[in-house]
């Protein structure tokens, strides 16, 4: 799927603006500062206890104290609960045999002595403190560290006077010495074999003067060579340090670069991590869509299918019931064509009958006429 480039607008630079934003607000922690009024004479150093105990409870300050106390206020993750309050625990031993942070904030509880569900109680992440725990805790954290600085100066102090002890010695063993050597010195300076000695002493060192000269020429020689190696190597080391000195400066000045590029890079991957989650989100509701259409497409084909194995049964019925239907017309215009002969033949037969009883009734009439011209006849 390949995502195009859009141009940058207004409504994509106030979108990040507002990323930001509410970074920088989910970042920050929520402090609620209420004003109490002390006095309603506006004077100042004058505390009205009543007023202000009334203007605690309207605020529902006291209430909100009430029920932190009742909870645990006091939250402080895992890792620096530990980097904190682990020099509560002596057996450090017993520490770094936990595998994780939660198990060691345990142990640290327990040396303490806390218990559970009435002082703390362990989250998943946090260690969560019931009220004045956490001064509690404090408290015997200053301890020990007042404890721990005793025994630092404790022990500097014990150096210290070691050192000092061993000065004194070492200057009272010279003193000593100094001493004993004066004092035989005493002793042999009025000693004419000891005067003797002394006064034999520059005759004996000028035999060897001459190789004791030649030795400390080849020593200086030596010595020479010596200064001037250490000179050269000296220039040498600090011709390297000014060169080590630049390259230093000048990988300071690219770690910074690169820190910024970082830095940079970093916001950019936040911001494409956005994107993309944004983007994986737009996704997978399309995703969803396609499979809830797809799902539909499947209901609507199947009910499709259906409906027209419904419309090719109807088409058969149909078919059928036009065909019993053109043979029922066929029969119906067969049965009325047989009726209408039918009707025709009695209709024929009734206006022969009808026919005949005409011809009766006129013949009766006949003769009654005649009878009754007879009648007439005879009367006259």
């Amino acid at each position: 799927m390949k995502i195009g480039i859009t141009s940058r607008t207004v409504a994509i630079d106030y979108k990040n603006q507002l990323k930001d934003l509410m970074g920088l607000l989910e970042s920050t922690e929520l402090h609620f500062i209420r004003c109490i009024k002390p006095n309603s004479l506006q004077k100042p150093l004058i505390i009205d206890e009543a007023l202000v105990l009334a203007q605690l409870k309207c605020n529902s300050v006291l209430e909100g104290i009430h029920i932190a106390r009742k909870g645990y206020p006091g939250r402080i993750p895992y890792t620096e609960f530990v980097k904190r309050y682990n020099l509560l625990v002596e057996d450090k031993k017993l520490l770094e045999q936990q595998p994780n942070p939660k198990s060691k904030a345990q142990v640290i509880l327990e040396t303490i002595q806390f218990q559970e569900t009435t002082q703390y109680k362990l989250g998943t992440t946090k260690v969560f403190l019931k009220a004045s725990q956490e001064a509690l805790i404090e408290e015997l954290r200053e301890k020990q560290i007042s404890k721990i600085i005793g025994a630092i100066q404790a022990a500097s102090l014990d150096a210290y006077e070691r050192v000092a002890y061993k000065k004194l010695q070492g200057r009272l063993i010279s003193i000593k010495l100094i001493q004993r050597n004066f004092r035989a010195y005493m002793r042999l300076k009025n000693w004419s074999w000891w005067s003797l000695i002394n006064l034999s002493k520059p005759y004996l060192a000028e035999f060897s003067s001459e190789k004791q000269q030649q030795q400390l020429k080849e020593e200086l020689e030596k010595l020479k060579k010596a200064l001037e190696d250490e000179q050269n190597n000296k220039k040498k080391l600090e011709t390297e340090k000014q060169t080590v000195e630049q390259q230093k400066k000048k990988l300071m000045e690219e770690l910074d670069e690169q820190c910024n590029r970082i830095n940079a890079l970093n916001n950019n991957m936040n911001q494409l991590e956005n994107e993309i989650r944004d983007r994986k989100n737009e996704i997978e509701r399309l995703h969803s869509d396609n499979d809830s259409k797809d799902s539909d497409i499947t209901r609507n084909t199947q009910t499709i299918a259906g409906l027209n194995a419904n419309i090719k049964k109807l088409e058969d019925a149909i078919k059928e019931l036009k065909n019993e239907v053109e043979t029922r017309d066929r029969t119906i215009k067969v049965n009325q064509l047989d009726e209408e002969s039918r009707k025709r033949q009695g209709v024929e037969n009734k206006n022969r009958s009808l026919q005949q009883d005409l011809d009766n009734a006129s013949s009766k009439i006949n003769e009654l006429d005649s009878t009754v011209h007879d009648h007439d006849q005879t009367n006259s």
